[in-house]
């Protein structure tokens, strides 16, 4: 007997072992093995076992040095080998690499592993029965429970969006789950960052403890592999991770439940870039699971989809929701230029702190400033690995590259010029701070944001801090919108509305629209509440639409501006990126993959001619000591556009690897960086 064995290397194919006498009968596809590889030992995959060898010669085979685990908890299923091969097709990986998705955790030393698993476990007893915010989960609409029991009767599945606010969404969550473990069924959650996993994780304990196990990897190696093991088992029939949690080896899926379905964070960043939206879809349709894609503002090529069942409770909500607080739009053109704090934004946030009633500002940048100018040559100190400029932090004394994480301390001149007149340009969230605290001395001020919580503890400490509500000014990034809830502020601030709108991406758009809203929604829901935008461009469709609380207004003007430039949703984009130690030969290597695949000889007999963009230098153009080129490809037909960079992907490995270059292909970008 042979067996067919993937390892969890750049490579598309399985390679063919021998199986010892001692070993005969006791594997299985979906084994795991080591295997002699090269001068090395790896960690594989059964995925075929068959007495013929394929043509091989039998005399040049290495056979299998052991297997791993011979128990049933740990063998991957077969569905799970399967979905790995179809993500690995789908996004143009090889199996090899899909190997860590489907795998289990590793087992960590014997004598820690009950002590961390049981610590990964919060007590029943310490977990509040309502949600963060503390408010009551609102009534279950009739037509939802419905809808939901006969999807899940129905062997063919369904696919639903949820377009709803957070706390509704909680609601039919619940009762979804509670429909589901009726059925017999398991439960899988998916969410884009572990805070909000956790706190989902928190309210399903308080009814179905001993069934929840959380899938991420904020858990201790032990807690991660007794998790594992019992959802694999069916212990744990109510799973809830982050996006890798896609991949959990659940038996008798009932739903998928996909939260913030917009969220950048559910798309994996390395090899294999999956989005797990849309493996989750895979997996549902294999395995005649519902799928759920909720949120507040679902993504635009969600809305365009005509195949999904949109169920919208909020619209039947909206004339007994009461009234809003006012949004008043400053136009920056019309204040003094450099303005950080208009009138009307320090009026809401001393009226805030005076009352009481708290205030938030939103800014997504971190920093001082964003950049350190010369005044007299105007150059900039730039990072020695990246192509862009550093970001300064006055308190730490430190220019920061937010790409590589490289840091160096303030320069007394310029290096350019050596002159003495540098200043900062721009600003950021530790620049609102400090003038907060100049303008409101007696306040006390909270920042939110990355560069003062790096490690998983101290996110979580300044989340719990935040939503204990001890402040009366929080400034943060968009770790606001993250779980636990934050209390509701009588005043919300965002200090430049258009910040994102001037990245060279075609859904800044899109993405600025979304954490406008996500930052509204933070005021108190009350006509006495205030919210300004400050901006630049006060007639841009997504802060006009964000700033009238109108979302047909968006959706139909980016709807608009996608159609007319050919964009997602109405075409299939591939992000192609070559990258070397040498830019002489990053260059060549790109021109030469963009004649490949404009060549008719490439394409597929019938295919249409795909659009090649590029090559160009990427936006960074080096990172981290690498230069980087990229190519753009756009096709009505995404399978076609796939078998034809396949063709060419392989084409351009073989003679790459010679000359240290390395070939990056995303399916789907999120990222045109």
């Amino acid at each position: 007997m042979f067996a067919e064995v993937i390892v969890p290397r750049h490579l598309n194919r399985s390679f063919t072992y021998l199986i010892p006498a001692n070993l005969q009968g006791q594997l299985k596809v979906g084994s795991r093995v080591t295997v002699p590889f090269g001068n090395s030992t790896l960690q594989g995959l059964v995925v075929a076992l068959s007495p013929q060898t394929a043509g091989r010669r039998r005399f040049r085979l290495k056979p299998i040095a052991s297997l791993l685990d011979g128990s049933s908890e740990e063998e991957i299923p077969s569905d799970l080998l399967d979905l790995a091969r179809l993500v690995a097709e789908r996004y143009l990986a090889p199996w090899g690499q899909t190997l860590r998705l489907i795998l289990p955790p590793p087992s960590p030393a014997r004598k820690n592993t009950a002590r961390a698993a049981a610590a990964d476990r919060p007590p029943h007893e310490t977990v509040p029965a309502q949600p963060a915010s503390g408010r009551t989960l609102p009534p279950i609409p009739s037509a939802w429970a419905s809808r939901l029991e006969t999807a899940l009767g129905d062997d063919r599945g369904a696919t639903f969006l949820l377009q709803a606010p957070m706390s509704q969404r909680t609601a039919l969550l619940v009762q979804a789950i509670q429909a589901v473990l009726a059925c017999d069924r398991t439960m899988l959650i998916v969410t884009p960052e572990i805070a909000k996993a956790t706190a989902i994780a928190a309210l399903a304990r308080t009814r179905w403890n001993a069934q929840v196990r959380e899938l991420h990897s904020g858990l201790s190696p032990a807690g991660r592999l007794e998790a594992w093991k019992a959802v694999k088992t069916g212990l744990a029939r109510v799973v809830i991770g982050t996006r890798s949690a896609v991949f959990a080896p659940a038996t008798s899926l009932g739903m998928i439940w996909i939260e913030d379905e917009d969220d950048p964070n559910l798309k994996e960043e390395t090899e294999p870039r999956y989005h797990a939206r849309d493996v989750a879809r895979i997996r549902a349709g294999r395995q005649q699971a519902v799928l759920l894609l909720g949120s507040s503002h679902p993504s635009l090529e969600t809305l365009h989809d005509q195949s999904l069942e949109k169920f919208l409770p909020a619209e039947t909500d909206a004339a007994a929701a009461g009234p809003v607080p006012p949004i008043e739009l400053v136009d920056l053109r019309r204040t003094p230029w450099g303005t950080l704090l208009s009138g009307p934004m320090m009026d809401g946030l001393r009226a805030a702190v005076d009352s009481r009633q708290r205030a938030i500002l939103f800014l997504n940048r971190k920093g001082f400033a964003s950049v350190l100018l010369c005044r007299d040559c105007g150059a900039a100190p730039s990072c020695g690995q990246c192509s862009v400029s550093l970001t300064f932090y006055k308190r730490a004394g430190r220019l920061v590259c937010h790409y590589c994480g490289a840091s160096a301390p303030v320069p007394e001149t310029c290096p350019s010029c050596l002159a003495p007149r540098l200043e900062p340009v721009g600003f950021g969230t530790e620049r609102i701070e400090e003038e907060l605290r100049r303008l409101l001395p007696g306040a006390r001020i909270e920042r939110m944001d990355r560069a003062l919580a790096r490690t998983p503890a101290k996110i979580q400490a300044m989340h719990e801090r935040a939503a204990a509500g001890e402040w009366d000014v929080l400034v943060g990034t968009q770790m606001l919108f993250q779980c636990p809830a934050l209390p509701p502020a009588g005043f919300v601030g965002i200090p430049y509305a258009d910040a994102g709108l001037h990245r060279p991406d075609f859904r800044a758009g899109e993405r600025t629209y979304h954490s406008l809203v996500d930052a509204i929604a933070l005021a108190s829901p009350d006509k006495d509440s205030r919210i300004v935008l400050q901006t630049y461009l006060p007639t841009h469709h997504a802060i006009a639409a964000a700033a009238e609380r109108n979302p047909t207004m968006f959706f139909q003007a980016e709807l608009d501006f996608r159609k007319t430039l050919n964009y997602p949703p109405f075409t299939h984009l591939i992000g192609l990126r070559v990258s070397g130690k040498t830019l002489a030969t990053v260059k060549e290597a790109a021109q030469r993959w963009a004649k490949l695949l404009r060549s008719p000889r490439e394409r597929a007999a019938g295919s249409e001619e795909p659009v090649i963009w590029g090559p160009i230098p990427a936006t960074v153009e080096k990172l981290r000591g690498r230069y980087r080129w990229q190519l753009l490809v756009k096709s009505a037909d995404g399978e076609a556009a796939r078998q034809l960079v396949r063709r060419t992907l392989d084409r351009m490995e073989e003679d790459g690897r010679k000359r240290g270059l390395k070939f990056d292909v995303d399916v789907d970008p999120l990222e045109m960086s």
